[in-house]
């Protein structure tokens, strides 16, 4: 570096040459992809090996998949890594697996289970009050309230509504909820299938301790007719339907604004299809733990009671029948705490996925 009135301290012009920079240039690359392939993905918990296996780092997990961050809009880091941790030891690890069904009598269990039923609580709570404001309001007449009015008025409250006024928020509820969704999924359906042989203890078939895994399926059944009814309305709004466009399509994307959100409604109809996909095999898996002792006469004489509920669920709920196996909750449950759909949407889902697995 030269300067006026002060002595020559360093001279940069053999530095400045292609070949240098060039050297220079190869030797970053190799660094940093030295960096990349050396770089381990953190682990929140590791289990040991041998016949008593301990959990390492378990606590810290379940602590990091509860957390919240309220400047992210309750998703952080920490959490969407912790569910990615907890997805793939749940699918790889069986030392992991067994751990988590004996260790501490259970209690990491219900843990892990507590913290992926907040999560589709959640995302069912946001799509629910998305789906409520997106609903218009009739407006209020003297006439008298018909039957055919109220029976509307029930079909709409057990549907997603997609409209301008709340496409953005469910777009935004969706990508937000998704990794945490998908991971949280994914590790219950890898659970649900090594319970039966991998859970000496049979705490995963336990129904005392809330949320359990029956709380879990009815959750999953309102999530699967919210995805189903968003999906149809994307799927038409954005021409997904058909090769072409139709007339009705366009005028559909202009009352619901897609024109106004650009690419963001594709984008959400992918994640909602990918979502509705992962949550499909969750079903089967929890719904084939429940039944995995039975007969598949026994299986098709519960499947022939779904069928009968779902036409009318009130004239079974008094059936002692009924009341023998988890998946006939919607007999025995209120409305209200299935959180969304009635009683016969929930018993036809269950009919037609049990059909699946026999």
């Amino acid at each position: 570096v030269r300067a006026p009135g002060f002595p020559s301290l360093f001279d940069l012009k053999p530095l400045v040459r292609p070949a240098t920079l060039q050297t220079c240039w190869l030797i970053h690359c190799a660094l940093h992809a030295t960096e990349v392939v050396a770089t381990e993905r953190f682990r929140f918990c590791r289990a040991g090996e041998g016949a008593d296996v301990a959990v390492i780092g378990m606590d810290s997990l379940l602590k990091s998949m509860g957390s919240r961050d309220p400047k992210r809009g309750g998703k952080s880091m920490d959490k969407e890594l912790a569910f990615l941790d907890a997805c793939l030891l749940a699918e790889k690890s069986s030392n992991w697996r067994r751990a988590l069904f004996t260790s501490a009598k259970g209690e990491h269990w219900y843990a892990l289970t507590r913290a992926v039923h907040v999560e589709l609580e959640l995302l069912r709570g946001a799509l629910v009050d998305a789906s409520s404001r997106g609903a218009a309001a009739e407006p209020k007449t003297g006439r008298p309230v018909t039957r055919a009015a109220l029976a509307r008025e029930k079909t709409q409250q057990h549907r997603a509504f997609l409209t301008s006024r709340n496409i953005r928020s469910i777009a935004a509820s969706v990508r937000d909820n998704q990794a945490t969704f998908t991971w949280g999924t994914r590790a219950v359906t890898a659970l649900a299938k090594a319970c039966g042989k991998e859970d000496p203890l049979g705490v995963s078939q336990r129904h005392s301790k809330k949320p359990s895994l029956l709380d879990i399926l009815v959750t999953m059944v309102s999530l699967h007719m919210l995805f189903a009814s968003l999906e149809a309305q994307l799927a038409q709004a954005s021409g997904k339907q058909s090769g072409r466009v139709p007339q009705g399509s366009r005028v559909m994307a202009r009352v619901l604004g897609v024109n106004a959100l650009g690419g963001e409604t594709e984008a959400t109809f992918t994640n909602v299809y990918a979502m509705a996909d992962t949550l499909k095999l969750a079903l089967y898996s929890l719904v084939k733990a429940f039944t995995a002792d039975l007969y598949s006469l026994q299986m098709e004489s519960i499947a022939e009671t779904l069928s009968r509920a779902s036409e009318n669920s009130s004239a079974l709920r008094d059936d002692p029948f009924t009341e023998k196996l988890p998946l006939f909750y919607p007999l025995w449950m209120e409305e209200a705490q299935l959180g969304h759909g009635t009683p016969s949407q929930h018993a036809h889902v269950l009919k037609e996925i049990l059909l699946n697995n026999i």
